[in-house]
């Protein structure tokens, strides 16, 4: 066997205090690891009394060979037990010693990696390395030792020594690695060497201990463990998977640096069966068990001898739970579990009925103690019921369907992030040894069955269903799914291919258990690539993706850093950040234009996709020589929006549009359209129900905009725009538009900029059909579009008063706005309005808004409330905002606080402290502006952030402006409050 790593770098020597060599090493390092490197050896090395483990030693020395100095040089471990995770048992004897990496770089800096695995199928051939006695310990010896195929258990295997070795030749080879060499002659460590054993028949015995139980150990000692690799056959090698992965990943397109966990995450987890699938499996099981408990002791009560048995069915369930086979191939079963669950629930119900009816028989002022025993009995019936329904929520939180099930189809529509995901997810795989195939679906040859391309693809020799078997066992193995990923499959050539194709695919996944299956596609795609009532199947999973929701804040600070440029100081509330292509919009202008910072929608649009137009003629420039000066993006962009808004669609035919770009663009540049397609600025799609291929822009905004442009673009000023909107010709060619309800949003945000119009003065919204929204909810929708310097505020505020809309949707529109400074509808206008009404009013206003526009909605985007308080909640918010940001955000944010949802009240009161500690005169500001609050519940919990400033502000300068001011305005201008919580808090300032 020919070694791929350097034996001196990675194997160490083991010494004690009086440097005798008591054993030999393996180095460990993964990039997961940190400052953290591993020492592997065999535990009795660690022991003075040897294999009897009853002392351990000390100190020791782990000895590295420094190629500076030719020579081994210590490291100094003198506690021991601090720096060891041990297993002190003859058939589990392996140790693992913490490295600092500093140490161990500072004599050798150029570790290899070494892939560890716990078997290795029929390979008997293998190498032993470490410092024998044979050589007098002086360097590393290789050794050829021949696995035997009995097993001591599950722990250890025999080996076959060099004839003539003897037990005084193999002594300082305790601990050394034992390795094996795959099929593309890369050498994995299976195991390490323990002792040697005379028998009478067979010579020496060598002892090698399989690291199978490492984890177990490591886990106990609060460490990171080890990644485990696998021995694959057929060509199966974690290094040609992670090429395959590479090349993959790299043909996707730039990498924007996200690694963003989505809110469909969990479910890709599952479907892998990963270690994040079994932590959220585990703690929402737990979650449930913790919160079970009741109040007092009515034992003999009908409602008591339920909650006793409730209690029973609890314990049955956890020992049900204990004894579930969580290892692959085995179905995760909560049938029998279920079962009891609902069993008891129909005694909880027939219990209830009873109650109710007996309540319905009480008449009078003499049944009042009845009708409250009755009730009362009814409140810990409710309490049974919701820890019934808590456990069907548990059960599903788990997403155990989705890992007895593993094959899913991520959906959505262009530009959302599905490659990215799929990418990352091969990714994470990849860096955790976990096998792996990512695939495109544009590598798909349409004349090949899906077997022939994937023989071509993975580079295998064997039969698909053999590939398959090879994929399972070693998956079951590892009890982590064998994952095979395949993106975009909308895009493989000819239409229909993987929907004559994919039924037999799948039905030959479903054979092997341990492989699952993760294919994305585009929206449009569903009823012309997925065979008919395939989505339907139970087996079969499909997942929407609607891009960042929910962690738009995450993704914004991680696209920043990709580009390099500086994140916004400002909350981004706006729902258009959570398309990853607005992101790398934004961005990638920032960056090109150098500007150096995030440019933000409510700069103004206009002026964010003109230097869109910019930069993309900028990267054709640099992308091709016969580009260079043409303009050329923006050419093809006037050209195509112009022959949309002509034939009244956003989408042309393929061919259609190769024509057009040689007509008005010119003939000289062939690769033209392919070009615009790769740079995600058109995208290729079907129509369901046609056999035409369509050409539209990617980011449907953009495509909206830029037709709205240039239906107005001919028009020099004012008075030829209102003339040309008045003649009835323009009218039926705007009118006729099939995307009409998308272009009048975007004439919404143009004519205020271009012509100081607003599109009510010159659209007739009633003339105008398939209008998907009121023209309030148009011009909300476009204030954050719109610079402030085009914001007629008494215009809009005359125009909102005619409309019928919900008032709740401008409230909404204004807590977006609210941080921006100088925006005529930030928080001071809000702040103005609330102060304006009287308690009731507000509050019959303000709570059922707070209640409605906050926490998560079901399609898990983030309301821009909880938006907002999870900005200010973020670790250093206080340090990157300016005072007037910090101030209008507190200030709004302090409206909050009226709430009568404890969980609102209590988040925002933590965010206030949070972003308000290092603003004190914006805090006092904001005192100031509620002098005088008719609200209680606000004063209380605004002082409560005043007094936490205090405590979290190291500034003493600080703490004494807060206290003046408070001084000044509660007790010598005497408006001490009534309310002792809130005295209590504006005594400790």
């Amino acid at each position: 066997m020919e070694l791929q790593f350097d034996k001196k770098g990675n194997i160490v020597r083991l010494k004690d205090m009086c440097e005798h060599v008591i054993g030999s090493g393996v180095l460990y390092y993964e990039e997961y690891l940190g400052g953290r490197l591993y020492a592997l050896t065999a535990a009795h090395n660690l022991y003075e009394d040897g294999d009897l483990f009853g002392v351990l030693r000390k100190s020791i020395y782990v000895e590295v060979y420094s190629y500076t100095h030719q020579c081994y040089e210590p490291i100094t471990i003198r506690n021991l037990s601090d720096s060891v995770a041990c297993s002190p048992k003859k058939d589990a004897d392996f140790a693992i010693i913490v490295l600092n990496k500093v140490d161990v770089d500072s004599i050798n800096p150029n570790l290899s990696t070494i892939q560890i695995v716990n078997n290795c199928a029929e390979t008997k051939s293998m190498l032993l390395l470490g410092f024998p006695k044979a050589n007098n310990h002086k360097e590393v010896l290789s050794s050829n030792v021949t696995r035997i195929e009995e097993r001591i258990g599950e722990q250890q295997f025999l080996l076959n020594m060099e004839q003539g070795i003897a037990n005084f030749y193999v002594e300082g080879y305790s601990g050394g690695g034992i390795f094996v060499e795959n099929e593309a002659n890369e050498n994995v460590l299976l195991g390490l060497f323990v002792r040697v054993q005379a028998n009478e028949e067979r010579g020496h015995l060598g002892y090698g201990q399989y690291l199978k139980g490492i984890n177990t150990i490591l886990e106990d000692k609060r460490l990171p463990t080890i990644h485990f690799g696998y021995f694959g056959v057929n060509g199966l090698t974690h290094n040609k998977l992670s090429n395959l992965c590479s090349k993959s990943k790299k043909n996707l397109g730039p990498d924007f640096g996200i690694d963003v966990k989505t809110s469909i995450q969990p479910y890709l987890d599952a479907v892998c069966r990963n270690d994040s699938f079994l932590k959220v499996f585990t703690e929402s099981l737990e979650k449930w068990f913790r919160d079970i408990h009741f109040y007092g002791n009515e034992s003999t009560s009908p409602t008591g001898l339920l909650e006793t048995e409730f209690m029973e069915i609890k314990d049955h369930i956890s020992h049900i739970i204990s004894c579930l086979e969580l290892q692959l191939p085995c179905e995760i079963d909560f049938s029998k579990c279920s079962s009891l669950i609902n069993n008891f629930m129909s005694k909880v119900k027939s219990l209830m009925n009873s109650i109710y009816g007996q309540l319905r028989e009480l008449h009078g002022e003499s049944c009042r103690q009845d009708k409250e025993s009755l009730n009362a009995y009814l409140s810990r019936l409710y309490t049974l019921e919701r820890y019934c329904d808590g456990f069907s929520y548990a059960i599903r939180s788990t997403n155990y369907l989705f890992t007895n099930t593993p094959i899913a189809i991520i959906e959505g529509e262009a530009g959302c992030g599905k490659s990215y995901i799929l990418g990352h997810l091969s990714d994470s795989l990849i860096k955790s040894h976990t096998p792996v195939v990512f695939l495109l679906g544009r590598d798909f040859d349409q004349k090949e069955s899906i077997e022939c391309n994937f023989k071509k693809l993975i580079g295998i020799n064997c039969d698909l269903d053999v590939f398959l078997n090879n994929c399972n066992c070693i998956g079951i193995e590892r009890n982590q799914r064998f994952m095979i990923l395949i993106d975009a499959i909308n895009e493989t050539e000819g239409r229909h291919y993987w929907k004559n194709n994919l039924r037999a695919f799948v039905d030959l996944i479903k054979r092997y258990p341990a492989v699952g299956l993760i294919l994305s596609i585009r929206s449009t795609y569903i009823k012309d690539e997925i065979p008919d009532n395939f989505t339907k199947d139970d087996s079969i999973h499909l997942i929407h993706h609607g891009g960042l929701r929910g962690n738009e804040e995450e993704a914004i600070h991680k696209f920043c850093n990709y580009y390099k440029i500086a994140a916004p100081t400002l909350p981004l509330l706006n729902p258009e950040y959570s398309n990853p292509l607005m992101l790398h919009i934004s961005c990638e202008v920032a960056q090109k234009e150098g500007h150096g910072r995030f440019i933000m929608a409510h700069t103004g649009a206009s002026s964010l996709f003109d230097a869109y137009r910019k930069v993309y003629d900028s990267k054709f420039d640099d992308k091709n020589d016969i580009y260079d000066g043409k303009h050329i993006v923006s050419k093809s962009i006037k050209a195509i929006a112009k022959e949309f808004v002509d034939i009244g669609a956003d989408r042309i035919s393929f061919d259609h549009c190769d024509r057009l770009l040689s007509e008005k663009v010119g003939v000289k540049y062939p690769t033209l359209l392919k070009d615009l397609i790769t740079s995600c600025i058109l995208s290729k799609d079907y129509v369901p129900g046609e056999e035409v291929e369509y050409i539209r822009f990617t980011y449907q905004r953009l495509s909206d905009y830029f037709m709205a442009e240039a239906l107005i673009n001919d028009c020099p000023n004012r008075d030829e725009i209102i003339e040309q909107f008045a003649d009835a010709e323009f009218k039926k060619r705007l009118y006729k538009n099939t995307n009409i309800s998308g272009i009048i949003e975007q004439f919404a945000i143009l004519l205020p900029e271009k012509y100081n119009l607003d599109f009510w003065e010159v659209i007739n919204l009633s003339e105008v059909d398939y209008l998907y929204k009121s023209g309030a909810e148009i011009l909300l929708e476009s204030l954050a579009w719109r610079s402030k310097e085009h914001i007629d505020v008494d215009k809009i505020v005359k125009y909102l008063k005619t409309e019928n809309f919900s008032h709740f949707e401008y409230l909404n529109t204004l807590i977006l706005l609210a941080p921006i400074p100088g925006h005529p509808f930030n928080s001071n206008r809000w702040h103005n309005t609330m102060k304006q009404m009287d308690l009731p009013h507000r509050e019959q206003v303000l709570q059922r808004f707070l209640l409605d526009y906050s926490d998560v909605d079901n399609n898990y985007s983030c309301p821009h409330i909880d938006r907002l308080i999870e900005w200010a909640w973020r670790l250093g918010v206080s340090a990157e905002v300016d005072d007037e940001v910090a101030r209008l955000t507190g200030q709004l944010m302090a409206w909050f606080l009226c709430s009568t949802k404890n969980a609102l009240r209590d988040r925002t009161t933590k965010a206030m402290v949070n972003l308000l500690q290092g603003h004190v005169l914006s805090l006092i500001s904001i005192l100031k502006s509620f002098e005088g609050i008719d609200d209680p519940y606000i004063l209380e919990r605004l002082y409560a952030v005043a007094y936490g400033c205090i405590l979290r502000t190291p500034n003493v300068s600080d703490k004494r402006l807060i206290g003046e001011y408070v001084y000044h305005y509660v007790f010598v201008d005497s408006n001490l409050p009534k309310h002792l919580l809130t005295r209590d808090y504006m005594c400790n300032h």
